[in-house]
């Protein structure tokens, strides 16, 4: 679904962002006048103004719903929930801090112990997830791996995940997965800043104006209870001078023996 953002050249970033975050959820900024939003599809002779933005949703196939239904039945906790709700005729039932609702063949949950609101960007029901190992890797591949969802990082799959689906242990099954798939790990950007161009060393000017030092240790002590060699190297000429010394030797002791 593509869809059209025509943006007033006056409007901050912060009514920007909120343009976009109700751009598919709801006409909040539209009907302030803020914005104006066209469906359709995408020109080339579109003006500069317009921002086209698209979004993807995650649908289950009617296979893997099938799946997971068998599998909450099968499962412990989530099976006595569905029993007891079956018993009684409930569509609706309070365990707790959490609330289940049955809807076509599928359980859904809330935990009242987390605030919701108008601007939060979970759901208030979520899709109960049981504890299948399949069927979890098939829901975060369709949330990360898919070519659409672009690979995202741990925080951004959790996200998706968060906003339908809930199953215990979520956050850390997402983590590992992420953290392990090849592509993922192959393909890792850089997070840091360009290293530059190249450049030679200085041209030195005399002898002795750039050395450079070294420890040779764990050597096997002299007669005189020296177990290191301090080198120093002369980058000019490659002169080396070599000077016995005990591994414990001191910044200022090293200093005196220069």
């Amino acid at each position: 679904m593509v869809k059209i953002l025509r943006v007033p050249k006056d409007a901050s970033a912060e009514q920007i962002q909120h343009a976009l975050d109700d751009l598919f959820t709801g006409p909040t900024m539209q009907d302030k006048g803020l914005i104006n939003v066209i469906e359709g599809k995408m020109y080339d002779n579109e003006e500069p103004a317009m921002l086209c933005v698209s979004k993807s949703t995650v649908t289950l196939h009617t296979t893997l719903l099938k799946k997971i239904w068998m599998a909450l039945q099968n499962d412990g906790e989530y099976g006595r929930i569905i029993s007891d709700m079956k018993e009684q005729n409930l569509s609706l039932l309070e365990k707790e801090d959490v609330k289940f609702k049955l809807e076509k063949e599928q359980l859904y949950l809330h935990h009242k112990r987390r605030p919701q609101d108008s601007d939060h960007k979970e759901a208030y029901w979520k899709r109960a997830i049981p504890d299948d190992a399949h069927i979890k890797t098939l829901i975060m591949q369709e949330l990360h791996s898919v070519p659409y969802s672009g690979h995202p990082g741990f925080n951004k799959t959790c996200d998706r995940a968060n906003s339908q689906f809930y199953w215990f242990g979520m956050h850390e099954d997402i983590r590992q997965f992420v953290l392990s798939y090849p592509v993922c790990q192959i393909e890792k950007g850089r997070h840091q800043a360009p290293a530059g161009l190249l450049t030679p060393l200085q041209l030195l000017e005399r002898k002795w104006q750039d050395i450079s030092i070294d420890f040779i240790t764990k050597l096997p002590k002299s007669q005189s209870r020296n177990d290191t060699i301090f080198t120093f190297v002369d980058r000019a000429t490659k002169y080396v001078h070599l000077i016995p010394c005990s591994e414990t030797v001191t910044a200022v002791g090293a200093a005196d023996l220069f």
